[in-house]
């Protein structure tokens, strides 16, 4: 007769289901377990009934009552590690001690879920990767209330960015010349000293883009209507995108910039990082139209 063995649990196939469904899954090392604590058992209960022939029937009654216990609790724990078995998550090791000695008895066990910190190593290491990608980008259209500015970067999977974002992103180099909606109702724009010190230069815009660090503040009326600040992944670059910053970086006049932006046939215009990078992690140059 020809026996197949499964190579998982290391015991006969069978088509029986009730006995299938109650050692299928149970190792070889687990049944012999379970058959020797048995004997053990029995033999216990034969040393106690020859100890007790010659006894009183009240003393019968108590070996009888213990060994119903016994049972009753081996059976209890039987039950609750066949419900419980779970061989994907089943690594521990336990020991016991003090046992037949007057300390305290002490059981100590070490439980190794491999598999429950691979998963989590992995997810962490995904969302590592994920956030290192986000940064702070600006839509450079003064038309959008407070509201209205936190739905805009929902559409781009993104959240309104934090004045530290903001900070962060103006210590790398972000520059853009327009307020943007913020949490917390602030409206915020870095400005770099570079371009600070270029406005100087031109009369009667020296103080088009404040002063050099984070400008803005706190607006308490949320109607006012400016740009967004979001905080995630930043869309690649379009046509009309490239054209706005083709107009900021090639007009002394930042009014004029914002006249072709208004000519668009979108009304949502992603500035730049700076007049140099479309992204803050960008190395080279701007994309051509």
């Amino acid at each position: 007769m020809d026996i197949e063995v499964d190579e998982k649990i290391h015991m006969p196939k069978i088509n029986n289901s009730i006995i299938s469904s109650v050692f299928g899954k149970m190792k070889v090392s687990f049944v012999m377990l379970l058959i020797l604590v048995v004997g053990i058992y029995v033999a216990i209960f034969l040393i106690l009934n020859n100890v007790d022939t010659n006894n009183s029937i009240g003393s019968s009654y108590i070996v009888l009552i213990l060994e119903i216990l016994l049972w009753l609790i081996l059976i209890y724990v039987v039950h609750i590690n066949i419900k419980k078995y779970n061989d994907d998550n089943l690594d521990y090791q336990v020991k016991m001690e003090n046992l037949f000695n007057t300390k305290i008895s002490e059981l100590t066990v070490n439980a190794n879920t491999n598999k429950a910190d691979e998963n989590k190593d992995i997810t962490e290491c995904v969302n590592d990767v994920v956030d290192g990608n986000k940064e702070v980008f600006h839509i450079a259209s003064n038309e959008f209330t407070f509201n209205e500015a936190r739905d805009i970067c929902e559409k781009y999977n993104s959240r309104l960015a934090n004045y530290d974002e903001i900070e962060n992103a103006y210590k790398k180099g972000a520059n853009w010349c327009s307020y943007g909606w913020s949490k917390d109702t602030l409206a915020l724009f870095p400005t770099q000293k570079s371009l600070y010190n270029e406005l100087k230069q031109i009369p009667g815009h020296e103080n088009d883009c404040g002063r050099p660090g984070i400008n803005g503040g706190y607006f308490k009326n949320k109607e006012l209507k400016f740009g967004v600040n979001c905080y995630g992944i930043k869309p690649k670059a379009k046509k009309k995108d490239i054209d706005y910053t083709h107009a900021l970086n090639h007009t002394p006049r930042l009014t004029e910039a914002e006249n072709v932006s208004k000519n668009f046939e979108s009304k949502y215009i992603i500035a730049p990082f700076n007049k140099d990078k479309w992204t803050e992690k960008q190395v080279s140059h701007l994309p051509s139209v």
